[in-house]
């Protein structure tokens, strides 16, 4: 429920004065709040009204006017938050919207040196405004939580206290699957300059090396050649994600030698151009650098391809969200959400340089290899069991780039998982696909016991065939080929050293055969 003081804020400049006061009704979204009198004056955001009680200023995108001295509105969607999504993706998405509704953006215009105004217009005039402010997570969830924008553009998960924040408004859930909306995933991509032909670090180089305990790469097995470390400020979602993942863990603090570089643009041109440099940039900046492969504390090499991205096993990995309250949105921006979040919209985000959220096939013949990637595994009879049913399982399958992940504690799948399995199905329901069988492969940490790990594994993989099943979609489908199967802790993606790692670890891969 909205309250009237919800709506109601203090008197306001820069509103557009009617020539003469207008009778109207001015109604709430979810019906509460109705308010009857002169429409004094209105801007893209706000209704001044008249009435008994006083002069009030209303929130325009939850209040709708009702009368014939209305305004004729032109929806305006307005999206704060990380620059990731804000330089290039959001515009993108948003032009190519607009093309699906039969209109086109005219002179995007900048406002600010953040923010960008768009016009979308059509043949029967303007269908809608889109103002981008592209100023990082945190501005965009503050944003929302105070109510002065529509979406928040996220490329980390909220935090618990923005989570809280909107709850305590009664403006909902922001991890809930109505209100988060992962619209692709990205990496923070390691790179050097390209005539460097050091190709790979272990983790803690790496740490080493943003700590300034490294300051030669002929310390690393490279040329005698002085480090020149390139970071992001400290308000950018990809120092925070580097920070977390890479020196937070071995608690080391970066290097006050370490130049900062304010874009991702720019840090990827300071990457190609200076001699020595290392830095790090997110997947679609990274193409004409050096992308190094990560090596984990327990020997897991980790390449940062679209693959491990997309499967979210590459350590550096991140989603990118689009999070909204449970009212205040208009119908607009919400057929804007659904757009984005829909197969219609990959190819948008790939002509971006981002990674969609599109089923891919990665075939991978011999899973020998991944059996190799966790030293410590003593085996038993259990484990020889185990190896045995997975390399029969999987001979001659392939895997596909949806891997499914649970919320913390629970077999209940996350958001992202719960979008996956429509796209899931729809990729089953290809004539080519008729005939063949989806195997989920259950996997879990390497805590506890292999033998209650196991049974973990094949109730996780349950639970995923079940979501999938019952998914309304599924019933189109003549005839549904799906195996389940637990694997225990084989085959790890990342280290069990580490909550990280342990979380990345505990997963369902899906293989068709």
């Amino acid at each position: 429920m909205r309250a009237l003081s919800q709506v109601i804020a203090l008197l306001g400049a820069g509103l557009l004065p009617l020539a003469s006061a207008a009778e109207v009704t001015l109604t709430s979204e979810d019906g509460l709040v109705t308010l009857k009198g002169e429409l004094l004056s209105f801007d893209d955001s706000t209704f001044v009204l008249e009435t008994s009680v006083g002069t009030l200023q209303l929130d325009r995108n939850v209040m709708q006017c009702i009368g014939d001295d209305c305004p004729i509105e032109t929806p305006k969607m307005v999206f704060s938050g990380s620059d990731t999504l804000g330089d290039v993706l959001m515009p993108t998405l948003i032009s190519a919207f607009a093309q699906s509704q039969g209109a086109s953006i005219s002179n995007p215009s900048d406002r600010s040196d953040d923010i960008v105004e768009l016009l979308a217009t059509g043949p029967k005039g303007d269908l809608f405004k889109a103002e981008v402010q592209a100023a990082g997570s945190s501005i965009g969830l503050q944003a929302l939580i105070e109510g002065e924008t529509q979406v928040a553009m996220s490329s980390r998960p909220p935090k618990a206290e923005e989570i809280a924040q909107i709850a305590q408004q009664g403006r909902g859930d922001i991890t809930d699957i109505s209100q988060n909306h992962v619209i692709a995933v990205d990496s923070i991509v390691v790179a050097t300059s390209p005539d460097n032909p050091v190709n790979e670090l272990t983790m803690a180089q790496l740490a080493q090396l943003y700590a300034g305990t490294i300051t030669n790469w002929n310390e690393v097995g490279g040329p005698d050649l002085p480090v020149k470390l390139l970071t992001r400020p400290e308000t950018s979602d990809a120092r925070g994600v580097f920070v977390e993942n890479v020196l937070a863990p071995v608690e080391l603090a970066m290097a006050a030698s370490a130049e900062v570089v304010s874009s991702a643009s720019d840090m990827a041109e300071r990457i190609k151009t200076t001699p020595g440099a290392i830095g790090y940039v997110g997947f679609a900046d990274s193409a004409e650098t050096n992308p190094l492969n990560l090596i984990a504390e327990c020997g897991i090499v980790m390449t940062p391809s679209a693959f491990a991205a997309k499967t979210e096993e590459y350590p550096l990995g991140r989603r990118l969200h689009l999070l909204t309250a449970n009212q205040g949105v208009s119908d607009k921006t919400r057929a804007l959400i659904d757009f984005a979040t829909s197969p219609e919209a990959d190819q948008y985000i790939r002509d971006a340089g981002f990674l969609d959220l599109g089923v891919e096939e990665y075939p991978e013949a011999d899973q020998r290899s991944r059996l190799l990637a966790d030293p410590e595994l003593e085996l038993g009879a259990a484990e020889l069991t185990a190896i045995g049913e997975m390399v029969r399982e999987l001979e001659g399958a392939t895997r596909l780039s949806t891997t499914l992940r649970f919320e913390a504690g629970s077999n209940l799948l996350d958001t992202k998982s719960q979008r996956d399995i429509e796209r899931v199905l729809q990729y089953l329901g290809q004539p080519e696909n008729e005939d063949r069988t989806l195997i989920l492969a259950g996997f879990t940490d390497g805590d506890g016991p292999f033998a209650i790990n196991r049974d973990l594994s094949i109730q996780r993989a349950n639970a995923a065939r079940d979501t999938l099943l019952q998914h309304p979609s599924a019933s189109n489908l003549a005839e549904l080929n799906v195996a389940a199967f637990g694997f225990s802790e084989l085959a790890p993606v990342a280290c069990n050293s580490s909550e990280i790692g342990r979380d990345r670890n505990r997963r369902v891969e899906l293989w068709l055969k």
